[in-house]
């Protein structure tokens, strides 16, 4: 179709879309089809097929089409006009809106602008956006026309475009200008957008995960919406097109601008555009204020608010006039409320407290403000309330500095004002605050050096607290600057005063302060000085004449009150003055203080009080206050009120001793013991004369059981009373001291301390006669009760210190004072008389005291008990069988009873006292005890005694078990049930004598004897280890030091001690046994065979000897067959061998000659005869031991123990029959038959196997033990030593055991002891376990095992060469490098071998290794030198290292195989080394014939012929090694070197061979990088199937555990495989 058809086409659908839509849009379609139509047609055609569309309601057909039309021409307006009629049929807005925006962009564009339309359009999408709410979008299209008409001079001016919008605005009713209403309707946009923004981020940050509080988004929101916001660009433009006319508008923008200015500035980081704003807000503020407002209140307050907040300016110097405008204008708005507050405080009118009504009503409404907080920090100051300035006063300058980080201004004068507030608040209440004053007046000094002000405040400062030089010296800076300051010259005149220095200078100062002014004030400061001077009648004069001038002058009445009082004595007008002075003053403090004397003196307390606690409400920070409350709630006994109020009072004054004297009497009083030593200790501390303090103290810690701290505190208050400065304290003190002495000997008796024990009674003793000796301790029973006790206590606490550290001379004084008799011989006797002599002088005491006459039945029973101690003495010692004292003690007793008739206690002391003389009467006491208390167990355990020594075991066992269910814990009731089991032969008696001693805890002695005893028949009659004896042996040493003289306690040490096999104790403990009962000579005979027995077991043979001739001289010891042995065992290793056998054989004949005699001693003589026999050395001698342990083999029951000695007779002597038989026999005897005797059996058969070759069965016998007795670390040393010795191989097992035996040695609750030998094998076997092991961090563990077995046995020369050994091992190649790091090695070396040789036990065997271990390391050394071309240095060092060899090679003293080939392979490397190869090779081979089967030996030479090339001898050495191999490790070894070799030589056939061999081995032995790789060489070279892809594998697998492992990389090199 042509371009006439297609018009014509076109023309028909025109004339018939409306009609016919249908075929219109038919005949465009077909134009559009057509390939001819000219652009300009097919655009109509497009035009008109989309209206088609829209008119048939084919809405997305006629947008596609409208679309196409667009692109089809952009620049034509036509599409958009279509699509935004169909958008709008169709109510699509947001199509609509894009559409507009297109429309408008194409009318933009046109170069001749249809303003109309333009005008049409962007109204219309205007309208659209605010239905939308799309404010961005709003504000660019408005922003757009405002472009367009702004400005006339501007190139985007369009005076159409103005008159269409002009004419809309008509329209619209309005009668702005374009301008006017753009910007308006923008800033009303700009507005709404950012309320929303604000408002919808706040909430949905607020909802975040971690999102931060209310107040901090609000202002990172805020930030982020004020900077994006353009109305400060706006508002002025705004401003500037309104005519001045219209006033309130523009102040109302004005406002707005102000507003949003206040907030944008906060925002803003740049200072100089802060500074602009600041300048901005500053006019804006000052136009608003200055216009006429009639309208709301809440616009433009913020005027006034940003004036008054940044005035700097002193707080007198704000503008009255501002304040009262903004006061007027908004007088309920928070600035208003702190404008009127301001004036109402400057005019005399209001009172502060008005003014104070006014800004705390604006504070509460706006805590921020600064101009409000400033006022409120002056206002508090001036009405006293210090503490409220200083919280405001901090509040301003945080707000201070808000200000200038906001505003970026410096409100000096503010600051100024702010700072001298707070310092003088400071300063006002007292010295707690003054560094803080001090800090602030220097502040303000360095900002003006001149600061009258500042100065006088540090003066003021520092007379606080009482530093009056340094406030005398700022008060003399502030005369240089004013020599005619009136406050200065008054307040030098005071400070001299206050400083105590010359007084006659400050009354010179304050006369000439009285000349310039005379005032109150000065009056009442110079009657101050002239009564320090002792001019009270001048100083009365003028404290009338203070009060004359001025009634209100606080201080003037007290000073009066103080006249009347201490001058007239009148005591009634002095109150009336103290009461006028706190009437003037109320926080007069002197006042006070005077008032409640008086008032404490009349007896008025509560009165007192009450002065006090209205004071305290007036001047919470007056500490003496505090501290009279406290002192009379403690007289009144109310302490928790009392610790308040010290408490108060040392928070205002720390360094009162009376307060802290104070509070630790109420904490005491309290129980809160710990509390009032810290305090008491606090107030010495302040005032070292305040003793009672100290003294306190002392009584505390004796009730706390701090006895020895006690003492210290007393022995001060003692040394007081020395000096005569508290002579008021002797009689307490000395008093307190004994008691504190006599619990102190208490607590050292049960812990063991028995002479301190002795001396702490003596001291008590001493220090209650010096109360009795000062003639004032007649009324005081307490002191003789003490006495009394002290002297008793030698007797309950006697022990083996007693009789030579008492006192007797203080006793005997003692006897003295009380008109005693002292003729008795023994201290004892004399301690117990002057008891009862105590005892007696209490109980007159106490009877003619009425208060007291309840203590006369304890007193009695003390004195019962005194009597019944010197009766038991008397029996002891057999110096009397007179029962005087037992009947003395029991009628004090039955007097005790007459007083206190029902006190269960004296009746079960009176059971115990009648036990000798009548048992009904203890029968009936015992009964009567436990029928008046039946919750004490005493009564009970007594009277299962009494039963039990009657014979009655089922009565007494029935008690005893009332006793115990009473009270579980009573060991006596326990030790009873303990000794009834024993009489009817039950098997509970050892564990009940166990639990009793468990509860004695050794402070019984019966207990602790028979417990001890039960345990040794236990120990001896089973098989058990020795640590159960440690309690034993303890409590017989208990025993034993109080019980000097009882001989089998000593005898059952010894015993007890020889088990343990402590010699040298049991040495002793026998040795006393024999001391006491040659006294007697009642049992010598067995003590003296102990103590023989035990000489001999100590090595003492000699002095056993002589006592075993004392033994047989005796008759009754002839037939003893076991001192028979015993003595032929110490004649045996005394030397003489002959008596031995003699004895032996005596003993043999007693036995045989016996009819009952007993297998067991026959085996056990015949063991230590054939013992003897064997040690006389000759081949016959050797065979009658034979005979004799095949006798003790052969008598019935057998006897494991010849068995091991014949075992090892075999083994010792070669004899494999006599070995082979015994093992046998040894293996056949059954676990009972061995109690004892297992380990021993199993280590000998395990060496007996050993030397068999059977090493396996060897480890098995061994680890039999472990598994017996595993925490024996011994056993586990036994095995690790043999694994490493004869089966290295065994890496990790021995690892494991080695560390088992190291832990168990360790172990705190190791069962069976070990050597310090042993303990460094431990250490030793661990180190070459890890050894094995080549890691870097074992090689490490390993050295360090060998340093702990050197500690644990330094003078055992195998450990030292160990750590040799190790520490050459451990050194590769690379770290021998260099001379520096081989002397290291060396020196090192050097020492260790030095040490060995120094060694006391050292061997020639151990020196010579010592010696081949230096050379071998000076070797290293000279290698290292040769590197480095010293060759000269090297091969000095390489001959002197070759002469050492020979000379350990060829040394006579020790013709050891091992050494020589040692000696022969160290050579051989220093030849070597130094290029001899041929005589290197021939000591090799001499080394290799003297030991064929060192291993290591054939390898070095094997290595040694490969570095040279003689690679047929390398492999014949190789294989002469495997010959000598015996584990499958050392095998391995050698089959990769052998494989090795072969690959040198390219014998594939042989290397195979060898691979093959390897792979034969156990898989954990041939796992090692190296035998895997040998495996892929051979594969690789001798072309075997499918090698490159394995040997690739195995070498990527290595290089995984072993990065830089060498034989890896050379494969992988060597033939490509990376």
């Amino acid at each position: 179709m042509d371009d006439k058809a297609a018009k014509a086409s076109l023309k028909t659908a025109k004339e018939s879309i409306a009609s016919d839509p249908k075929t219109a849009k038919s005949l465009c379609l077909s134009v559009l089809t057509s390939t001819n139509v000219s652009s300009v047609l097919r655009f109509n055609a497009l035009l008109l097929v989309a209206l088609a569309h829209q008119n048939l309601g084919e809405a997305k057909e006629a947008e596609a089409k409208y679309r196409l039309a667009a692109a089809e021409n952009p620049v034509s307006p036509m599409p958009w006009n279509g699509l935004v009629a169909l958008f709008e049929k169709t109510n699509d807005d947001d199509a609509l809106a894009d559409a507009l925006k297109s429309l408008r962009a194409v009318l933009s564009q046109a170069s001749s602008i249809d303003a109309k339309k333009y005008a049409q359009v962007s109204f219309k999408l205007l309208a659209l956006l605010d239905t939308q709410e799309d404010w961005i979008e709003s504000m660019n299209v408005l922003e757009s026309l405002l472009d367009a008409v702004i400005d006339p001079l501007s190139t985007n001016y369009s005076p159409e475009l103005n008159t269409e919008i002009a004419s809309h605005i008509s329209s619209s009713g309005e009668s702005s200008t374009p301008q006017i209403y753009l910007l308006s309707r923008l800033i009303t946009v700009q507005e709404t957008h950012d309320k929303e923004t604000m408002d919808r981020e706040v909430e949905l940050r607020r909802r975040r995960l971690g999102a931060a509080d209310l107040a901090t988004t609000r202002r990172i929101v805020e930030s982020e919406v004020v900077q994006k916001s353009k109305l400060h660009d706006y508002y002025p433009q705004l401003i500037d097109l309104i005519s001045e006319t219209d006033a309130e508008l523009v102040r109302q923008l004005k406002v707005k601008l102000l507003t949003f200015l206040s907030k944008k500035i906060k925002h803003i980081a740049d200072g100089d555009k802060k500074a602009n704003v600041v300048a901005q807000m500053q006019t804006l503020s000052e136009d608003v204020i200055s216009v006429e407002n009639d309208s709301s209140e809440k616009d433009s307050v913020v005027g006034f608010e940003f004036l008054i907040g940044t005035s700097d300016c002193l707080f007198d110097d704000y503008s009255l006039e501002l304040l009262t405008q903004a006061s007027t204008a908004f007088p309920y708005s928070p600035i208003g409320l702190a404008a009127s507050g301001y004036i109402k405080a400057k005019s005399p009118e209001y009172t502060i407290d008005e003014a104070l009504d006014d800004l705390n009503e604006s504070y509460e409404n706006d805590p921020q403000s600064l101009f409000t907080v400033h006022s409120l920090a002056k206002l508090s100051f001036l009405s006293r309330d210090f503490d409220s300035c200083i919280v405001y006063s901090k509040k301003a300058s945080s707000l201070l500095a808000q200000v200038r980080t906001e505003y970026g201004i410096e409100l000096n004068l503010v600051e100024l004002s702010i700072d001298s507030t707070l310092a003088k608040a400071y300063v006002s209440i007292g010295p707690k605050f003054h560094q803080d004053a001090v800090t602030l007046y220097r502040k303000l000094i360095d900002r003006d050096a001149n600061n009258l002000d500042a100065l006088y405040g540090l003066a003021t400062a520092y007379g606080v607290v009482d530093k009056h030089q340094e406030a005398l010296g700022y008060l003399h800076q502030v005369l240089e600057h004013d020599p005619e300051n009136l406050d200065a010259i008054s307040d030098i005149g005071w400070t001299l005063f206050q400083s105590g220095g010359s007084l006659d200078e400050a009354l010179e100062w304050t006369v000439r302060a009285l000349d310039m002014i005379d005032c109150a004030k000065t009056r009442f400061r110079l009657g101050k000085v002239q009564w320090a001077l002792e001019r009270k009648d001048e100083a009365y004069t003028n404290f009338l004449a203070a009060v004359k001038m001025d009634s209100t002058i606080p201080g003037a009445f007290t000073a009066i009150g103080n006249f009347c009082l201490e001058v007239d004595g009148n005591r009634g007008r002095a109150k009336k003055c103290f009461e006028k002075g706190l009437e003037v003053d109320p926080k007069d403090e002197e006042a006070v203080v005077g008032l409640v004397k008086l008032m404490l003196e009349d007896g008025d307390v509560e009165s007192a009080k009450n002065v006090l606690i209205e004071f305290s409400g007036l001047s919470s920070r007056s500490a003496v206050v505090w501290r009279y409350l406290g002192f009379i709630a403690l007289q009144s006994n109310d302490f928790v009120d009392s610790i308040t109020y010290f408490q108060t009072s040392l928070r205002l004054d720390t360094k009162s001793a009376a307060s802290w004297e104070g509070l630790g009497e109420s904490y005491a009083e309290e129980g809160k013991y710990m509390a009032a030593l810290k305090a008491f200790k606090r107030a010495f501390e302040l005032d070292p004369t305040r003793l009672f303090s100290v003294y306190q103290s002392g009584h505390i810690k004796m009730k706390l059981g701090l006895q020895k701290d006690a003492i210290t505190d007393f022995r001060l208050v003692e040394a007081a009373i020395n000096d005569g400065t508290a002579t008021g304290f002797a009689i307490p003190c000395w008093k307190s001291m004994a008691e504190c002495y006599l619990t102190s000997a208490r607590d050292e008796f049960a812990g063991g301390a028995y002479g301190v024990c002795v001396d702490n009674l003596n001291s008590a003793v001493n220090y209650c006669l010096k109360v009795v000796q000062s003639g004032n301790g007649n009324g005081y029973q307490s002191i003789f009760k003490i006495l009394g006790d002290a002297c008793m206590a030698f007797y309950v606490y006697r022990s083996s210190h007693t009789s030579r550290l008492l006192d007797l001379g203080a006793v005997q004084q003692g006897l003295q004072l009380l008109g005693c008799d002292v003729s008795s011989e023994h201290g004892m006797v004399l301690a117990l008389e002057l008891s009862i002599a105590s005892y007696k002088v209490a109980i007159h005491i106490c009877g003619q005291l009425d208060d007291f006459a309840s203590l006369n039945s304890a007193y009695l029973h003390d004195l019962a008990m005194s009597y019944h101690y010197l009766h038991e003495f008397n029996l002891e010692k057999e110096t009397s069988t007179d029962e005087k004292y037992l009947k003395l003690c029991l009628a004090s007793m039955w007097k005790a009873l007459q007083a206190d008739p029902n006190n269960e206690h004296l009746w079960n002391s009176l059971g115990v006292f009648a036990l000798r003389v009548n048992s009904k009467t203890a029968q009936h006491a015992f009964i009567k005890a436990a029928e008046f208390n039946e919750k004490i167990s005493d009564p009970w355990t007594n009277l299962g005694y009494f039963y039990y020594f009657n014979g009655d075991l089922d009565l007494a066992k029935q008690s005893f078990s009332r006793a115990q269910l009473i009270d579980p814990e009573n060991c006596l009731s326990w030790y009873g049930q303990a000794l009834i089991n024993t009489v009817t032969n039950t098997s509970e008696s050892l564990d009940l004598f166990d639990h009793a001693n468990d509860l004695a805890q050794g402070q019984n002695l019966e207990v602790c004897y028979s417990y001890a005893l039960s345990e040794y028949q236990r120990f001896v009659s089973g098989n058990l280890d020795q640590s159960v004896l440690t309690a034993p042996v303890f409590s017989m040493l208990k025993f034993c030091e109080i019980c000097v003289n009882d001989a089998s306690g000593f005898i059952l040490l010894g015993l007890l001690r020889e088990q343990q096999g402590v010699w040298e104790e049991a040495v002793k403990a026998f040795g006393r046994s024999v001391e006491i009962l040659r006294e007697s000579g009642i049992g010598l005979g067995e003590a003296l065979k102990n103590y023989a027995r035990s000489l001999c077991s100590a090595g003492l043979y000699g002095d056993s000897i002589a006592v075993y001739d004392e033994v047989f001289a005796a008759e009754d010891a002839s037939d003893d067959v076991l001192a028979r042995v015993e003595f032929g065992v110490a004649l045996f290793f005394e030397g003489r061998l002959e008596d031995s056998l003699t004895c032996f054989q005596d003993g043999l004949n007693i036995l045989a000659a016996a009819k009952d005699a007993d297998v067991l001693v026959q085996n056990k003589v015949g063991l230590l005869l054939s013992q003897v026999l064997y040690a006389l050395g000759t081949d016959v001698h050797v065979g009658l031991a034979r005979d004799q342990l095949m006798e003790c083999v052969q008598r019935p029951g057998g006897f494991p123990r010849a068995l091991i000695s014949l075992l090892a007779l075999g083994i010792v002597s070669g004899n494999s029959d006599l070995a082979q038989g015994a093992a046998a026999e040894l293996i056949k005897v059954k676990p009972d038959d061995l109690v004892g005797s297992e380990e021993d059996r199993n280590v000998i058969l395990s060496r007996y196997f050993l030397l068999q070759g059977a090493s396996k069965l060897s480890r098995g016998f061994l680890a039999k033990n472990i598994h017996q007795t595993p925490w024996k670390a011994r056993n586990w040393l036994l095995l690790a030593e043999n694994i490493s010795r004869h089966a290295p191989a065994i890496q990790d097992p021995l690892i494991t055991i080695a560390k088992s035996a190291s832990v168990l040695q360790h172990s705190h609750t190791q069962l069976a002891p070990i050597s310090g030998h042993e303990n460094a094998s431990i250490h030793q076997s661990l180190g070459h376990a890890l050894l094995t092991r080549y890691t870097a961090n074992k090689k490490q563990s390993a050295r360090s095992c060998f340093h702990s077995a050197v500690r644990a046995n330094p003078s055992n020369a195998r450990m030292w060469l160990s750590l040799g050994l190790h520490l050459r091992s451990t050194s590769s190649g690379d770290d021998l490098s260099t001379p520096e790091t081989t002397d290291e090695v060396f020196k090192a070396t050097e020492n260790i071998c030095q040490t060995i040789v120094s060694l006391a036990d050292v061997t020639p065997y151990e020196v010579s290794w010592a010696n081949l271990l230096l050379a071998d390391a000076n070797i290293v050394r000279g290698l290292a030198f040769m590197a480095l071309g010293h060759e000269d240095t090297a091969r000095q060092i390489l001959q002197g290292a070759l002469e050492v060899t020979e000379s350990a090679r060829l040394d006579s003293e020790c013709p050891d195989r091992r050494v020589m080939a040692m000696g022969y392979a160290v050579g051989a490397r220093a030849l070597y080394a130094m290029g001899d190869e041929a005589t290197a090779f021939g000591a090799y081979r001499n080394a290799v014939m003297c030991v064929p089967e060192f291993v290591q030996l054939w390898e070095e030479l094997a290595e040694a012929y490969t570095n040279s090339g003689r690679f047929q001898q390398a492999i014949s050495s190789l294989i002469a090694a495997l010959s000598s191999i015996t584990t499958d490790v050392e095998k391995a070894i050698v089959l990769a070197r052998l494989s090795k070799v072969y690959l040198m030589v390219e014998d594939g056939e042989e290397s195979s061979a060898a691979v093959s061999q390897l792979k034969a081995l156990e898989a954990t032995v041939t796992q090692s990088p190296n035998n895997r790789l040998l495996s892929c060489v051979s594969m690789l070279q001798f072309g075997n199937a499918g090698a490159l892809s394995r040997a690739k594998k195995t070498v990527a697998a290595v290089l995984g555990e072993e990065n830089e492992c060498g034989w890896a990389l050379w494969v992988s090199e060597k033939f490509n495989l990376l």
